[in-house]
């Protein structure tokens, strides 16, 4: 990619937060969201930062965010959402995502109509269009605007404007909603959830990065670890199996893939 195509594309998004502003900006912590909060506090233009919380969303993620958004001088509002209170998302067929982004950003949009602002955006970005993402739907459906997926950001540009800019931790791993975790048709519960966050970010403590803990309907756990953290994982074989039985996930088959994403739209 040439350069001064991705200075067009990020002229082309200053253009249109700016036609946005001022709004509410969905922050997750992940790297999408905290580029576009990060482009639109730097070219000071007006949009409030609210983080959603709730059992989906594991608690170092929230402390996360948080603590990057302290680190700029930026408050990040905290709006606690249970998407479990919704049986479309409980059903947890291959449309949960749909119901669990209408759920998120329908309270979203309540507290920006208290806030008394007209317009909502999100860190979707062009390389989403291209994977199962039934959120998206939900999204349109909302008039929730994505503004890096409308100029054709993709996520490898992110990341070279994350560095560019000295964003810190330009090469973030994904870390999904703890619902990808479930097969479908595994009917969630917060403890369930609470359960995986926990052991996962034990995972994460001894040096894992690019993993997910899968759980079966039949209770089988896999532990999903990318090439490049294989080696790592079977090194770790015993602390692994003892933070699972701290966690009361019994035993997981160690699988190795490419790309750790998508595991149970396959």
């Amino acid at each position: 990619m040439e350069n001064t195509r991705l200075v067009a594309k990020l002229d082309l998004l200053r253009q249109r937060l700016t036609a946005l502003s001022p709004g509410l900006l969905a922050l997750s912590g992940g790297l999408d969201s905290r580029v576009l909060a990060h482009l639109a506090w730097s070219w000071e233009l007006e949009f409030r930062a609210v983080h959603v919380r709730g059992p989906h969303v594991p608690p170092a993620e929230t402390a996360y965010a948080l603590a990057w958004a302290a680190s700029l001088g930026k408050t990040l509002e905290i709006l606690d959402v249970d998407p479990l209170a919704h049986e479309g998302v409980c059903v947890n067929d291959k449309t949960r995502c749909y119901h669990c982004k209408k759920a998120m950003f329908q309270s979203l949009g309540a507290l920006a109509e208290r806030l008394d602002l007209s317009c909502m955006i999100e860190g979707s970005q062009a390389s989403d269009a291209t994977v199962y993402r039934p959120g998206r739907q939900a999204l349109a459906e909302l008039g929730i605007v994505s503004p890096m997926a409308e100029v054709d950001l993709f996520k490898p540009e992110l990341r070279a404007i994350a560095r560019s800019t000295g964003m810190a931790d330009p090469e973030q791993a994904a870390r999904p909603c703890l619902l990808t975790r479930l097969e479908y048709g595994l009917r969630p519960t917060q403890d369930m959830l609470a359960r995986l966050a926990a052991c996962e970010a034990e995972l994460a403590v001894m040096g894992l990065l690019d993993f997910r803990l899968r759980m079966h309907r039949d209770g089988r756990a896999v532990l999903q670890v990318s090439m490049t953290e294989a080696g790592l994982a079977e090194r770790l074989t015993r602390p692994i199996s003892e933070a699972l039985q701290r966690h009361d996930l019994g035993y997981a088959e160690l699988l190795v893939t490419g790309s750790v994403s998508g595991y149970f739209d396959i």
